[in-house]
């Protein structure tokens, strides 16, 4: 038994690899797909720039307010960025040139803390910065997004499974 992380996708047909972990939107029949959790997209910021910029729950335009861009490829053609956050939700931003673009997720995200910029994020990832207060979605619940793709274990259907590799699973789903 062995674990292997990489950025491929691996072609699980071929019998060397039992289970991936894949960002993408739900497998086909062909695959056991376990959803391990659906990416969700928040605007969050330091409660100093929230304050700064007069954020809150009615706040319907943000056309004045330095908002994060990522300017990285993603491969989900789905990625929620601030212009599908905007005409989902409604609240309008300026979409003109000129915005912070970063080069990761994470260089966000350290902006937002910063007090610099609104980002957008998934407060999967971001619990512990909004649970310390360090970062707050000042615009409210109403304004939290699911995205198309989630993480997903997955395994080919019609491969055999042993009891080792059913243990794995089912304590990768209980994490």
């Amino acid at each position: 038994f062995s674990i292997e992380a990489t950025p491929e996708q691996v072609d699980l047909f071929q019998g060397k690899i039992d289970f991936a972990v894949r960002h993408c939107p739900k497998p086909d029949d062909r695959f056991e797909a376990i959803e391990l959790y659906p990416e969700y997209f928040l605007p969050v910021c330091a409660p100093s720039f929230a304050e700064r910029y007069g954020l809150g729950p009615d706040t319907r335009d943000l056309s004045r307010v330095p908002l994060a861009y990522l300017g990285m490829a993603r491969s989900d053609p789905g990625f929620l960025d601030w212009p599908g956050w905007s005409d989902a939700t409604g609240v309008s931003i300026d979409q003109g040139e000129g915005r912070q673009r970063f080069s990761g997720y994470g260089s966000n995200i350290r902006f937002a803390q910063a007090g610099l910029c609104l980002a957008l994020g998934n407060p999967v990832h971001m619990f512990p910065l909004i649970d310390s207060g360090a970062l707050i979605a000042p615009l409210g619940p109403e304004t939290i997004l699911r995205a198309r793709w989630s993480y997903w274990l997955v395994r080919v259907r019609a491969a055999a499974i042993s009891p080792v590799q059913i243990a794995f699973r089912d304590w990768l789903v209980a994490q």
